[in-house]
């Protein structure tokens, strides 16, 4: 689901729409990790996952070799560069292949907006890529990589050219990508973003430089969905159903309170750590927000009370669920910010019950 930024504009409103390629509309982590894996080895050096490698890539070629290379605390060798691009322009698409759903999302905005790619991969590889996997001809030849005259991004320079090139304001477009470095790039001449939260680069974007204008999405249709909606509200269409935040980090638990809660009227978005919860509370404007407290990278304590102290979520309702019961932890989610105190295993129906009685508390508090 999209969140709330830019929500008043309309997909009339875009006239231009520049995509970033990796991690955004092609996922080529394993390919770029393997080739840069080949070329440590060659040199003795040790190797790295895919995930940290993912967590590289996003400034070029050059600076994703210099980081593998300082990564393996190795210096790097004057020809470590060159031969990379010789791996890597060999293999291309051995492994890459567009996200699910981005060749239907771009057939279908081609049709109405004309669409262009931002990239800091070199030209050459980046039009292979989308020759290769038939994505060229939504783009029109407005391709731009990251080796030619201009400064690769952060710096706003190419997209400004294409801008300048398809006769448009920085107002009237929308740059989608995966990175902190596809936002500044955005944000450097005041262009609507959106970032792609399955992409790899998200993974190390900076969560808590997030704003409200800042668009986020889960999967391509849902950009889709956010341009057919015709500037509605996009955190929070109008609907009877009670909207519910359920944060918890075991997909069966979620699963069977998704499905309980969906039968008995309420609409549910769901996240799996802390973290997630902040971003999809600011995104979703839940009524309410069914909290786990045992969670990964953030706890629900922690997650508790950033949502109190944050002026857009802080009215919020919060359900403390735990199965890890101890003296004064019912105390201690109070002083958090829950409103009440659930401990597992709890039937599903005693859990609507507790929901409806916080919304209609709420409701008499307006």
């Amino acid at each position: 689901m999209a969140s709330n930024a830019a929500a008043s504009r309309s997909s009339s409103r875009f006239s231009l729409i520049v995509f970033d390629l990796d991690g955004t509309l092609v996922d080529s982590r394993r390919d770029l990790a393997e080739s840069i894996n080949v070329v440590l080895a060659s040199y003795g050096c040790r190797t790295h996952s895919e995930e940290a490698i993912g967590r590289m890539v996003g400034d070029g070629a050059s600076t994703l070799v210099a980081r593998a290379f300082e990564a393996s605390s190795v210096e790097q060798p004057p020809d470590a560069l060159q031969r990379f691009l010789d791996v890597y322009n060999s293999r291309l698409l051995r492994h890459t292949r567009p996200y699910p759903g981005v060749p239907e999302l771009l057939d279908a905005l081609a049709q109405r907006v004309p669409l262009a790619v931002l990239t800091n991969k070199p030209l050459a590889a980046t039009n292979a890529v989308l020759d290769g996997l038939h994505l060229s001809k939504y783009f029109d030849g407005r391709v731009l990589g990251g080796d030619g005259p201009l400064p690769r991004k952060p710096d706003p320079a190419g997209l400004a050219h294409l801008i300048a090139e398809a006769k448009v304001t920085a107002h009237d477009v929308l740059m989608v990508g995966d990175s902190v470095v596809d936002w500044q790039t955005a944000r450097a001449i005041g262009v609507s973003v959106c970032l792609v939260r399955y992409g790899f680069g998200f993974d190390s974007f900076p969560r808590e430089q997030l704003t409200p204008l800042d668009l986020v999405i889960d999967e391509p249709r849902d950009l889709l969905s956010l341009m057919e909606r015709s500037g509605a509200p996009l955190a929070r269409e109008k609907s009877d159903r009670p909207r519910v935040l359920l944060v918890d980090d075991y997909s069966d638990a979620r699963e069977m309170y998704r499905e309980y809660l969906m039968l008995t009227g309420f609409e549910v978005v769901e996240a799996a750590n802390g973290m997630e919860a902040l971003d999809r509370a600011v995104e979703t404007e839940p009524d309410i927000i069914l909290m786990d407290l045992s969670l990964p990278v953030m706890d629900g304590w922690e997650a508790t009370r950033r949502l109190k102290a944050d002026a857009r979520t802080a009215r919020i309702p919060v359900v403390a669920i735990t199965g890890h019961v101890s003296f004064g932890m019912s105390e201690g989610a109070q002083r958090a910010g829950c409103d009440a105190f659930v401990t597992k295993p709890c039937l599903p129906e005693d859990l609507v019950t507790q929901i409806r009685r916080l919304l209609d508390r709420r409701k008499w508090q307006r």
